[in-house]
């Protein structure tokens, strides 16, 4: 990874927060970043939960997504999440 890669991790991850807050969906990172590895996708993950939880949001449990093959298929995802 680099500087560029790092900063479009931090943009991505701060479109997913505000999304969140302003309860607006966005356009999937996968369509604004094709080709967007799992690595990569996780790294946006870390950035927005540590931005939560500086924020004094707890993390209190994990949720398993993208277990069924119909969500698998429509969210291009062939694991589901059990991280």
């Amino acid at each position: 990874m680099d500087e560029q890669d790092d900063r479009w991790i931090a943009a991505a991850a701060a479109a997913l927060l505000a999304a969140e807050y302003e309860r607006v969906p966005i356009e999937a990172l996968t369509v604004r970043r094709p080709g967007l590895s799992v690595e990569t996708a996780y790294r946006v993950q870390e950035v927005a939960v540590a931005r939560r939880t500086a924020s004094g949001v707890r993390v209190v449990g994990h949720k398993a997504g993208v277990t069924s093959r119909a969500m698998q298929e429509q969210m291009g995802a062939w694991l589901p999440d059990h991280f």
